[in-house]
């Protein structure tokens, strides 16, 4: 059965698309799983556009069986899309959709979407915006599930850009039992500050996964969510 995951908050720059597809690279390089990226970002396509460039810079075809697919499909035609063509053709639908919901075709694609991981630091700012991103997913997004028979969506927070000596993440992690009671459940692979991750981003290095121990721990994680 085909599980459609995204990686989802309103605030821009926490790592939404980074972590899409440092995820498609892991489960395209070391899992049987078919997988396909679903580049619903109407107005930028930066996941597409950098497929592109990348393919043109290594002269191959953009689509070669070497790589997992990225296709550039509109939030407005996506939950027809995946409806007509995708749904059974892959085992995950990563789609990276954008941050403004109320870009048409936002809300009822992330009603597709059955396992939701939202990227944010312990900072107030990062917290209040996640709330009410992750409010709207609770709400107004799972009542579209449920109505149409389907299970709510399944969310986790992501920490990312941490700093583990800092005394704010020190003190966040130990309250994250209260957090999953209270909010939502976070994952244990907490993804630590790094220049070296953005610099890695490619979607055509599947070659070896070289993105560190963090993020190895994390994608494990995330599958194991995800094929319980």
């Amino acid at each position: 059965m085909t599980k459609v995951l995204a990686f989802g908050n309103l605030k821009g720059g926490v790592g939404k698309t980074t972590f899409t597809c440092m995820l498609a690279n892991y489960i395209h390089k070391n899992t049987d799983l078919s997988v396909v990226v679903i580049d619903a970002d109407n107005d930028q396509e930066s996941l597409y556009n950098k497929r592109l460039r990348e393919a043109e810079e290594m002269d191959v075809d953009p689509m070669d069986d070497q790589f997992y697919s990225i296709l550039p499909i509109d939030s407005e035609d996506f939950p027809e899309a995946y409806m007509e063509t995708l749904e059974g053709e892959y085992d995950i639908v990563l789609v990276d959709l954008p941050g403004n919901m109320r870009q048409s075709g936002v809300k009822i694609s992330y009603a597709m979407v059955d396992y939701l991981f939202v990227p944010m630091t312990y900072t107030e700012v990062d917290q209040d915006s996640s709330r009410v991103f992750i409010d709207f997913i609770k709400g107004d997004v799972n009542g579209i599930r449920v109505e149409n028979d389907f299970e709510p969506t399944v969310v986790y927070g992501l920490l990312n850009a941490i700093k583990k000596n800092s005394s704010k993440y020190k003190e966040f992690v130990e309250n994250k039992d209260w957090y999953a009671e209270n909010w939502i459940p976070f994952l244990k692979t907490d993804v630590p500050h790094s220049e070296n991750i953005q610099d890695q981003f490619s979607t055509v290095e599947v070659a070896e996964y070289k993105y560190g121990n963090e993020l190895g721990e994390l994608m494990k994680e995330i599958l194991g969510i995800v094929n319980r």
